[in-house]
């Protein structure tokens, strides 16, 4: 999943990689098969990451 500019993801398990270049919130756990930030990467609760 590629987010480009701004985004915002709630609390939910994803089957993919979070790819970010520009800002990022997260409301909630998530929880990824990966996590890659070029920009702000900000939020509340956990971030899990299986890969």
């Amino acid at each position: 999943m590629k987010f480009s500019g701004s985004g915002t993801l709630s609390k939910m398990k994803y089957e993919d990689i979070i790819v970010s270049s520009g800002s990022l919130r997260m409301d909630g756990d998530i929880e990824c098969l990966g996590f890659r930030s070029s920009g702000s990467a900000r939020g509340e609760g956990n971030l899990i990451i299986h890969g």
